[in-house]
């Protein structure tokens, strides 16, 4: 009897361990897992604002749809990321647009777009003529936009004054640091800098030893986290919106079912439109510190953003035009008649 009794109870254990590694391999084949490339660091604002889509899916999605999400560029840098991504090797990520894949990526920093946040919000949201070409360009290399995140306006920053900062016409004397980009390059000799291009490694010692005497490139968190201790001027030239976009693999975003892809959808959009706020947020506490830094903050009146504004576009866009194509800037003159 006790034989019989120590059997049933075997076999009713077996049953009940069959049964929960079935349920167990049954959730895991349900399960979806979608590896996330992020090029900032895990601390930086749109890093964060990952994170807030991660949590926000895995919970809607009670951990149907797991986001994998590596930070840093640990998968790799922004160029090659853009190729893991097209490939599906990466599922989606979180970076900028290298324009050496097609020139027309470039588009998101095109100069003077906007001159402030809540126009940049509105260029740059889905729905825009701008966003509509840009969704097209990336939907040709396999990707679907899932939303550009704006990180704050890239200025001026020098290590001496420049007191001709709003004359549009002058010959101006400072050297000007470029990074290897076209369009950041015909912004600064359109306003009359001599420019230089220097790796960005290089930049901090390079203005230390007068090699240049600033640069274009940065947002107010980058001067004071990275150039505070070199810096002494800061001008809020507002040249163009530093951002990154989220894209995903056109057969990844395929194999989502219906309801995944809303939700996933809804919680990257929903953390690019607010990032434009949270950039303006962003930009005066970074502005606050240069200042408490000892840095001076020169800040250009609207006449004088809009003077330099309109002087940039007239004398880049055209060359711009030739560069991206006719389509993009049709799209970016009708949003900006809006």
């Amino acid at each position: 009897m006790k034989k019989t009794c120590l059997f049933l109870l075997s076999v009713l254990s077996l049953v009940l361990l069959l049964s929960a590694t079935s349920s167990e391999i049954a959730e895991a084949a349900s399960k979806i897992t979608l590896r996330v490339n992020v090029q900032q660091v895990k601390e930086h604002q749109t890093a964060q604002a990952m994170m807030r889509i991660k949590k926000s899916v895995e919970e809607t999605t009670k951990g149907g749809l797991v986001l994998d999400v590596h930070t840093d560029s640990v998968l790799g840098d922004y160029t090659v990321m853009f190729e893991e991504a097209m490939l599906g090797t990466v599922d989606m990520t979180l970076q900028s647009l290298p324009g050496q894949y097609d020139p027309r990526l470039e588009m998101t920093f095109i100069p003077y777009l906007f001159t402030n946040y809540d126009e940049a919000g509105k260029v740059f949201a889905p729905g825009s003529n701008t966003y509509k070409v840009y969704e097209k360009i990336v939907a040709g290399h396999g990707l679907k936009a899932m939303g550009i995140f704006g990180e704050g306006f890239v200025c001026v920053a020098t290590t001496k004054e420049d007191k001709q900062y709003a004359e549009t016409t002058s010959k101006k004397k400072l050297l000007l640091r470029v990074p290897a980009i076209e369009t950041n390059r015909l912004i600064v000799a359109s306003m009359n800098y001599p420019t230089v291009t220097i790796n960005y490694s290089d930049l901090f010692s390079a203005m230390q030893t007068g090699v240049c005497d600033g640069w274009l490139g940065g947002t107010a968190e980058n001067n004071y986290l990275n150039f505070r201790d070199i810096i002494k001027y800061f001008y809020t030239y507002n040249c163009l919106m530093e951002n990154n976009v989220m894209l995903m693999n056109l057969k990844s975003w395929e194999k989502l079912p219906k309801d995944y892809q809303k939700i996933l959808y809804d919680a990257c959009i929903k953390e690019a439109v607010g990032s434009f706020k949270r950039s303006e947020e962003f930009d005066n506490k970074y502005i606050d510190l240069l200042e408490k830094a000892k840095v001076k903050v020169v800040r250009l009146t609207d006449k004088q953003l809009n003077d330099v504004a309109e002087h940039v576009r007239k004398n880049t866009w055209g060359v711009i035009e030739k560069q991206l194509g006719k389509e993009v800037m049709d799209a970016v003159r009708k949003d900006m008649k809006k």
